[in-house]
Formats: C-alpha cells, sequence, structure tokens
C-alpha cells in the first residue's frame, strides 16, 4: 500500500474499507470440525475457556496468510494441524477489498478470498478467489503479493504473537530478547542486515583494486619487452615467400582429396535412397496385412456379444437353481420317506395295542369274576410311593434329553465348520493344481500362476508404454515378492493387500482413462490410481518393538512403490507375530499407538487382524479369498532353494497335511460326542423303560382301587379304549395311501429336474466352448498383429536409421562438403592460385609437409638470435597489449563501482542512524505515555552495541527507575504490554493479533492492561487488532465502543450437543 493511501486514513476514525479480515472459516481444523467467525473491522477479543479452540483462530489466520509450521509453535509439519482421523484440513480467510485502496478491484472485486488446503498425503495448496468465487491463482507468490500490499507482515514475529510466543514476550524475555523483539518488529534488523552485507562488498572491492594495480603494472611491463623483441626480425621475405607457396600447395591437395570424399559419399547417398524404396514397400505390405488382421480382429470380438455372455450366466444361473431344486426335491422325498416309516410304525404299534387290549379285556372279565377284595390302604401307599419315583424318574429323563440335544448341536456344528474349512482347502488345493499344470504347460514362468486376464493387461500395459504421457506401473502385485522364510504368510498378506496388489499407478488422467479401457477390454476390474511418483522418508512411523512387519516380509525394488504401499497399507507399521497371545500383549503395550494393526495365526490355518480403538483390542477374521477371481495377484515367492513348480507341490502337499488333520480332528471329536450320545441314549433308554414299568404299576394299582370302588368301570374303559385304536389304525392307513402318493409324484418331478440339468448344463459347456475358442483366436490375431507390428518397428528403425543417413549425406554433398572446399579453396588461392601450386600425381601432403618444416628449419635457424619465432612475436605483441587494456579498463571500472557504493554506504548509513533514532524516541515515547495511564515513570534504555534492551519502571514518584524484571507477574506483564504496544505504533501493519496477553496478571493489573489496550488501539482506526484471552471481559470500562467487538467460542463438543 502506497505512503499517499495510508496518510489518506489519517482523517477518518472508521475502519479501513480495504485489508482487513471479515471471515475465517476452518474446516478439520486442530480441533475445529467446522467454524466460522466474522471479524470487526477495528478491535475484536475472543474469549472462551480453555479447550475451546481459541488458539485455533490465530493459527488458522497465520497458516492462511502463508505462514510455515514452524510459525506457529504447533510442530514443524502442516499436516500436524489436520483433525485427528481426518485427511484433509481447510483454512479460508475472506478480506475487505473496497474503496480507493482496494488491491486490483477489477480483478478481483469488493471481496478477496484466500484457501489453504492441507493433505495428509501429498503437500499443501492456495486458492485465491474473487468476490464472484472464480479461482484467480492458486500460487503463494500471489497471497506474497496482496500481503505486501496491505502491510501485512506474517513473517514477522511482532505481527501475531501466538500462545507460545506471547508467554515468552510477557514473562520470560530478557534484555537481550527485548532488542531482538524490537529489532524485528521494526524490521530495523533487516536494514542493519542489509547495510552490513553493502559494507562487506565495500571492502572486498577494495581488496580487488589493489592487487587489479599490481597486475596492471606486470601487464604494462610485459607489453613494453614484446615491442622490443617484434623489432628485431627482419630479411626472412624470401623464405617466407617460398614457404606461402608450399603452404597454398599442401591446401590444394587437401581440395583434391575432398573432392574425392564428396564423390564417393555422392555414390552411398543414392545407394541409401534405393534401400528407402524397398523398406517403404515393405512396411506399406506389413500395414496392410495389420489392417485386415484388426478387421479379422474386430469381427472375432463382435462374436463375443453381450448376447453370449449373458446366455452363459443366465446358463449358470440356471444351472444353480436347478441344483438347489434338485435338493430341495430330493429333501422332500427324503421327508416323506421318514413320514411314510413313522406312520408305518404308528400302524403296528397301534395293532400291537389292540392285541394287549384284548388281553386286558380277557383279564380283567377273569379278575372281576374272582375278585377276593384286598386291602384298599394298603394298596393306596403303594401307589404313592410309585407316584414319588416316577417323579424322580421323569427329572432324569430331562436331563438326558437336554444332553442328547447339546451334543447332537455340538456335532452338527464341528462337522459343518470342518467340512466348511476342509472345502475351503479343497478348493485351495484344485486351484494349486491347475497352478502346476499350467506350470508345467508354461516350463515354469512365474506369469502362468496368473489368470489369462490379468496376463493380457500386463502385456498391453508393457506394449503400451511409448504412448503413454508419463509411467505407468502395475499391476503392483507383479512388482513385489514375498521373501522365502515368510511364506506361510503368503495368503494372509494377499487376501488383505488384495485390492492394492491389483491397483495400477498412472502419473495423470490421460494415462487413467487409457488404462481404464484397457482394464475394461481384458474384463479384469483393476483399479487405477493417479499419484505422481513420491519418495519420502517414513522411518519415524516404523514402531520401535522388535517384531517383524509386512515391510519386513516384502521384497521391494521400487522406491516409489514401496511408498505407495505404505500409504495404502501401512506396511511399515503392520506386525507380523504368529502367536495370538504375544500379538495381544505387544499391541496393548504400544502406548505411543504407533503399531496400525498385528496379524496372527489361529488354530485350524485361519488367522486374525487385531488393531486398538480408543484401547479396546477389535479382532477380526482374515477370510481366505476365492483363487477363481480373474482379478486375483498371487504373490511370488523371492529366494529359497525350491523353483517355483517345487514351491507350489510343497504348497499341495502342505494343504493335503492340513485337509488330513482337520479330518483326524473331526473325525476324533464325532467319535467322542457319538460315543457320549449312545451312553445318554442308553441311559434314557433305560429310565424311559423304568418309567414305564413304574406307570404300569402305578396304572394296576389304579385299577384294582377302582375295582374296589367302581366295579367293571374299567372293563368298559379297555373296551373305549380298544375302540380307539382301531379308529387310529384308519385313519393312519388313510394317510399312508397319501403319502405314498405325493411321493411318486416328487420322484417324477425329480427325474424330470435331472433331464433339464443335463440339458442346461450341455447348453452352458457349448457356449463356453465357444467363448474360449473365439478368445484364443482372438489371441491368435494378436499374436500375429505383435509380428507385423514388430515388423514394422523393425523397419521403422532402418528407415529412421536410413533416413538419418540420407539427411546427413544429403547435408554432407550439398552444404558440408562443399562449403568445407570452397573455404579451402578460398584459404589456398589466399597463398597461391591452382596453377601456381602445380599440382602433379606423384604430389602428396606428407612430403608438402616435408618440405615446410625443411623451409621452417631455415627460419628457426634465423630467429634463434632472438629466442622466438616471428609469428610468435607479433601473437605476443597483439596478447600483451590486449591483456593490458583489458586490465586497465577492469581497474577504472571497479573504482567507478567502489566509490559509487561508498556513497551510497554513508547514504544508507545516514539514514539509518536517523531512522533508528527516530523509531527509539517514538517507541520510548509511546511507552512513557502507556505508563502514565498508571501513574507510573517509564522509560526504554537502548544499548545497540552490545545488543539490549532494558524497560525501567517507577511504581512512585519517589522511588527511582528499575528493570520491569523486579517487579510482580502482574506489574511486569503490564510493562510488556506496554512496551509491544509501543512496538506497534511504528510497525503499520494493517492486522495483528496478541494469545492469552493476560495469562500473568491479577485482575486488576488485567484492568488497567485492557484500559490501556483500548486506548493505543484506539489511536489506529485502521488497524485490525485480534485479542484472545480465556477470561471474561464485560465489566472493562470502553468496551460498549462500536468500535469493538467481542466473540466468545464454545469447545467444539458443545457445539456439537447444541446443534443436536
Amino acid at each position: 500500500m502506497t505512503q499517499s493511501q495510508v496518510d489518506s486514513d489519517d482523517f477518518d476514525d472508521g475502519p479501513a474499507e480495504s485489508g482487513i479480515i471479515l471471515r475465517l472459516e476452518l474446516y478439520n481444523f486442530m480441533c475445529h470440525h467446522a467454524f466460522s467467525l466474522d471479524f470487526g473491522g477495528q478491535t475484536n477479543f475472543i474469549i472462551g475457556r480453555n479447550g475451546s479452540g481459541k488458539s485455533a483462530v490465530l493459527t488458522g489466520l497465520s497458516v492462511a496468510l502463508g505462514a510455515r509450521a514452524s510459525d506457529t509453535d504447533r510442530g514443524n509439519s502442516l499436516k500436524g494441524l489436520i483433525m485427528h482421523g481426518k485427511n484433509v484440513a481447510r483454512v479460508k480467510v475472506i478480506f475487505k477489498n473496497e474503496g480507493r485502496e482496494a488491491y486490483k478491484p477489477d480483478v478481483y472485486g469488493k471481496r478477496i478470498l484466500i484457501e489453504r488446503i492441507i493433505k495428509s498425503i501429498g503437500s499443501s495448496g492456495f486458492s485465491i478467489r474473487n468476490e464472484s468465487g472464480k479461482v484467480v491463482s492458486i500460487k503463494k507468490r500471489t497471497v506474497n503479493e496482496i500481503m505486501d500490499y496491505y502491510g501485512i507482515t506474517i513473517g514477522n514475529p511482532m505481527t501475531i504473537l501466538t500462545q507460545t510466543e506471547a508467554k515468552t514476550f510477557l514473562a520470560h524475555s530478557d534484555d537481550t530478547e527485548k532488542f531482538k523483539y524490537f529489532m524485528q518488529g521494526t524490521r530495523l534488523q533487516e536494514s542493519y542486515d542489509n547495510v552490513s552485507s553493502l559494507e562487506k562488498d565495500v571492502k572486498d572491492i577494495e581488496k580487488t583494486i589493489v592487487g587489479d594495480e599490481d597486475i596492471l603494472t606486470q601487464a604494462k611491463a610485459k607489453y613494453q619487452e614484446a615491442l622490443k623483441v617484434w623489432t628485431n626480425f627482419r630479411n626472412s621475405d624470401e623464405f617466407k615467400k617460398k614457404q606461402e607457396i608450399l603452404s597454398g600447395k599442401r591446401l590444394w591437395l587437401e581440395v583434391c582429396a575432398k573432392e574425392d570424399q564428396l564423390r564417393r559419399a555422392t555414390e552411398v547417398l543414392e545407394h541409401r535412397r534405393e534401400q528407402m524404396k524397398v523398406i517403404n514397400r515393405q512396411t506399406a505390405d506389413f500395414e496392410a496385412d495389420i489392417q485386415r488382421i484388426t478387421k479379422q480382429k474386430l469381427e472375432q470380438k463382435a462374436q463375443i456379444t453381450a448376447d453370449l455372455i449373458e446366455k452363459i450366466d443366465k446358463t449358470e444361473e440356471e444351472k444353480t437353481n436347478l441344483k438347489n431344486d434338485f435338493d430341495e426335491t430330493h429333501k422332500k422325498i427324503d421327508d416323506f420317506d421318514v413320514n411314510i416309516r413313522s406312520n408305518m410304525k404308528e400302524i403296528e404299534e397301534d395293532k400291537e395295542a389292540i392285541k394287549r387290549a384284548d388281553k386286558q379285556i380277557t383279564t380283567e372279565r377273569t379278575r372281576i369274576k374272582n375278585s377276593t377284595g384286598e386291602a384298599y390302604e394298603s394298596l393306596g401307599r403303594l401307589k404313592k410311593s410309585l407316584e414319588e419315583k416316577l417323579s424322580k424318574m421323569t427329572e432324569q429323563r430331562n436331563t438326558h434329553k437336554k444332553a442328547i440335544e447339546n451334543l447332537r448341536s455340538q456335532s452338527e456344528f464341528k462337522e459343518k465348520s470342518a467340512d466348511s474349512e476342509i472345502g475351503d482347502l479343497r478348493r485351495e488345493m484344485t486351484n494349486l493344481e491347475n497352478n502346476k499344470r499350467r506350470i508345467s504347460e508354461a516350463k515354469g514362468r512365474e506369469d502362468s500362476l496368473l489368470s489369462p486376464q490379468i496376463n493380457e493387461l500386463a502385456r498391453s500395459i508393457k506394449q503400451s508404454q511409448n504412448t503413454f504421457s508419463g509411467q505407468v506401473v502395475g499391476p503392483i502385485g507383479l512388482e513385489v515378492r514375498l521373501k522365502d522364510k515368510y511364506k506361510d504368510w503368503g495368503w494372509v498378506l494377499e487376501t488383505i493387500m488384495q485390492r492394492t496388489l491389483s491397483t495400477i499407478l498412472a502419473e495423470n488422467f490421460r494415462d487413467s482413462n487409457s488404462l481404464k479401457n484397457m482394464v475394461r477390454s481384458c474384463r479384469t476390474n483393476n483399479d487405477i490410481t493417479v499419484r505422481r511418483p513420491e519418495v519420502f522418508d517414513y522411518s519415524r512411523s516404523i514402531p520401535q518393538v522388535g517384531c517383524t512387519t509386512i515391510l519386513d516380509a516384502l521384497e521391494i525394488k521400487d522406491k516409489n512403490i514401496e511408498c505407495f504401499l505404505v500409504d495404502a497399507n501401512k506396511i511399515q507399521s503392520t506386525l507380523l507375530i504368529p502367536d495370538r497371545r504375544e500379538a495381544e500383549q505387544i499391541l496393548k503395550n504400544d502406548h505411543r499407538n504407533s503399531i496400525s494393526s498385528v496379524l496372527c495365526f489361529v488354530q485350524g490355518g485361519g488367522a486374525l487382524r487385531i488393531t486398538k480403538r480408543n484401547g479396546a483390542l477389535q479382532v477380526d477374521p482374515v477370510q481366505r479369498m476365492n483363487r477363481t477371481n480373474p482379478n486375483m495377484i498371487t504373490l511370488a515367492i523371492s529366494g529359497g532353494n525350491m523353483n517355483l513348480l517345487e514351491r507350489v507341490e510343497a504348497q499341495i502337499g502342505e494343504i493335503s497335511e492340513k485337509i488330513r488333520a482337520l479330518n483326524r480332528s473331526k473325525h476324533s471329536f464325532m467319535v467322542d460326542c457319538q460315543n457320549k450320545l449312545l451312553q445318554n441314549q442308553h441311559d434314557l433308554k433305560t429310565v424311559i423303560q423304568k418309567m414305564a414299568d413304574t406307570r404300569a404299576a402305578i396304572n394296576r394299582a389304579s385299577s384294582k382301587l377302582e375295582d374296589m370302588e367302581g366295579g367293571g368301570a374299567k372293563l368298559e374303559a379297555l373296551q373305549d379304549h380298544r375302540s380307539e385304536l382301531e379308529d387310529r389304525v384308519t385313519i393312519h392307513t388313510t394317510q399312508d395311501h397319501a403319502l405314498r402318493e405325493g411321493l411318486k409324484k416328487f420322484y417324477s418331478k425329480l427325474e424330470s429336474q435331472k433331464k433339464r440339468f443335463k440339458e442346461v448344463a450341455e447348453e452352458n459347456m457349448k457356449l463356453k466352448q465357444k467363448h474360449r475358442n473365439v478368445q484364443q483366436m482372438i489371441r491368435d490375431s494378436d499374436m500375429k498383429l505383435a509380428e507385423f507390428r514388430e515388423s514394422v518397428s523393425h523397419n521403422n528403425t532402418k528407415k529412421t536409421k536410413f533416413e538419418s543417413d540420407i539427411q546427413k549425406l544429403t547435408k554432407f554433398t550439398t552444404e558440408s562438403m562443399p562449403s568445407v572446399i570452397n573455404m579451402l579453396i578460398e584459404k589456398a588461392s589466399n597463398h597461391c592460385s591452382r596453377e601456381e601450386a602445380n599440382l602433379k600425381p606423384e604430389d602428396t601432403i606428407e612430403g608438402v609437409d616435408r618440405e615446410i618444416e625443411s623451409i621452417t628449419e631455415s627460419l628457426r635457424r634465423i630467429e634463434e638470435e632472438v629466442g622466438i619465432s616471428r609469428e610468435a612475436a607479433g601473437l605476443n605483441v597483439v596478447n600483451t597489449r590486449k591483456s593490458y587494456k583489458g586490465i586497465r579498463s577492469k581497474l577504472d571500472d571497479a573504482i567507478k563501482l567502489h566509490n559509487h557504493l561508498s556513497s551510497a554506504l554513508q547514504t544508507r548509513f545516514d539514514n539509518l542512524t536517523s531512522t533508528v533514532s527516530l523509531l527509539i524516541l517514538e517507541v520510548n515515547s509511546a511507552f512513557e505515555s502507556a505508563m502514565r495511564l498508571r501513574n507510573f515513570s517509564g522509560k526504554i534504555d537502548f544499548d545497540p552495541a552490545h545488543g539490549r534492551l532494558t524497560l525501567k519502571v517507577s511504581t512512585k514518584p519517589s522511588e527511582k527507575l528499575r528493570s520491569v524484571e523486579s517487579f510482580s507477574g502482574g506489574e511486569k506483564s503490564y510493562a510488556q504490554i506496554a512496551f509491544l504496544l509501543s512496538i506497534w505504533k511504528p510497525m503499520q501493519s494493517r492486522v495483528r493479533g496478541l494469545d492469552e496477553f493476560d495469562v500473568f496478571m491479577d485482575q486488576v493489573n488485567r484492568r488497567l492492561a485492557l484500559k490501556l489496550i483500548l486506548e493505543k488501539v484506539s489511536e489506529n482506526p485502521k488497524t485490525q487488532t485480534i485479542f484472545i484471552t480465556p477470561l471474561s471481559i464485560s465489566k472493562v470500562e470502553g468496551l460498549e465502543s462500536k468500535s469493538i467487538r467481542i466473540h466468545e467460542i464454545t469447545p467444539p463438543e458443545r457445539r456439537s450437543l447444541n446443534k443436536n
């Protein structure tokens, strides 16, 4: 902002129209999830109890306006300011930009929005927008330009004092630190550094001038000596003339040699052009073949229509549904069989009961005739005893029934879980046997373990590397190997990292779109991540517990991939610990939360993933993946003594052993359960038999009692019971006929389902075979295309080489060599004409060189008298004269520069001295004025020579001035605040901030300090000031002014409760 703009503000006591902050917004920043604050244009007090996030306001302002992490006293990385559990934080500041002082109003309008985005992964960035929200710039340089225009020196430590800086300044700064604060706040330190640097430059130039003067004297002496030598050369003209003719003759011989080279080069050029014609014809033929096969391939792909795929999926689904219906029909047939057998059994039992009833009726009739009248009371006691015994037996029966139910439930659960695990292992073994077959067919190639779709995708990416605009890597699993000694962890790592292992990395979205088309073409559904290559140091995040991590188990040659896996899967902080108890203990002892998770094994071949959440352990099972998935990436094994086929065979052996072990465990458990079940069933049968005997005895006793009481009533009851049994036999017989008819219908339905299942299975097999045949034809076409493209590429390489040769030869024959020949002719003509050279067929360059050497020897003998050649002497004169003049010019320039810098240094020093004197007077005057508000006297002692500044205060008129360090905490803090306000006055910063200014004050000093603050900030109404305090300020005089705005901040958790 210009000085004229600042001066114009002196006539208006309202807030500034531009350069003040209207609003601050924080998202996922420190303790704030979503926070906003509208500032007043002049003085702002932010109050709130500890933990409410007050200090985050000044920190957010500093960060948004370009401060580094170290400037905020919140760590060394901006990433530490992101709310825990979030990945991105945003800080937005809205500036007022109105009036004559507005910054680029035609670009930004009445508001300037500065937003800084902080990411946990990657670097932070800026977004500078205009009033309508349009992005104007994303560069930090733009933020700096805006801050410079508004006069906001965010890098000055006295502009915004954070919580730590405020406490240090107010309570712990000594005289040396106060001097540094004064120098930095008033920016005098920067001026002193500039003057010191200029003074050093002047001294360096003085040293250079002294050295150049000595060099100039030596250069002058050498020049005079060269002139003396040159005057001694005479009388060598004849030898020179002959030497001149021979030099010309030698050049004419070179002209002849070059003309011969030009002729041969022309012949080679014609030969290359003929070869180019042949290559062009071959390339055209190859490209025609490529177009033909490409068309053929498109026709083949057209055969794999969505209708074909839909038919295959439909027949697969129908097979599954028919299988389920088939099983359901079987189940119903079994139910009918059980019901028929149960019904027949009841018929037989009822017929037997009729026979028993007939015997009882006969016996009863006989008994009635021969009754003896037994004792009634004795029979009653016997019946009561038998009933008590029956009650105890009933309890035993219920106990055995419950035990039998529990054993059956346990047996069923164990059988199902074991069968499920064995099924998974059998499927795993089937997949491994298929891998073994593919490895044998592929002669041990590692890519044979991958599905054809993944292999096709990998080949497509490799063949298209030259067409990508950036680096493309992937799938990631093909670039990573598992160390041999950790191979037992292979299936666990493949399961939890499968999505990452199948990921493809691209540097830009253009390549990402190309890769998406490849993935769709290969039907693999791989993830594609756009990420620029990035290598960083993650060593501090590795847990120091001495345990193996996933990173230790993997072999990764590409550091970029390694850092990607660190970001994606935390491989540096995920531990591999076989024993579950040890894993849980180590995780519990991780008080620094440096361990992301721990993987461990459990009995039966399974695995668990254990994490810690809020101090509690969370356990999740790791389920084996279905290896028929076309996206499945298997980790290759690195090291070891076994080849790939041997490793697969060993894995098959291990799984076979696991299946046998599971079968043994299952059989042992089932046998044990069966034995216990048989024992309980035997005991139950015994109890039931005893209960039946006891009931029979009770019935006999009851019958006798009834006979004694009622005579022939029992005989009638027996006859009625026999009639009921006959009715039941009739009903069960009817039910049997109905059940057998239903069974016949389900057998008929089962046969039709079998027939339909066979038809659908045959149709599905034919469709799949057709699909495989077409895919094989496409692969054959791809191989032919690759061969023709390789031929075209080879021809293009040769064509490029030949074109380069033709270009070079053309240039050689039309430009380079003719120009060389012309240059040689010109040089030769300067010595003599071609006729004067008198060239002969037997002349050679070597012979001419010998003649020149002879003449040179004669000249040498002449020149020995002066000790130097004529040419050397002439050249020496030219060089020494040039050197002398150059040194003279350089010395003159250095003297001019020295004089200019000396003058500038004196001017700057005088200006700095004047500025320092004025600033000291201004700051001292402001400090004394602040002290008088409390009827104190004060003074600032400046000692620039020793870099010290002492605040001296007297609280009573009769006392001498003494250092504020001897005062109490409140009076000392008041003096320190007065000193800060005195520095702020000449700083002319549009925005200023101070955190917890009253932390060391009692109520009296705090009230007086607030009064001082209100008076001093009102002297500069165009400046926006932000104060932060945890205490209430409602009872301080002067707070009712419209220029003062008080903001009370509630803790984040309370805000969320209020919203709810």
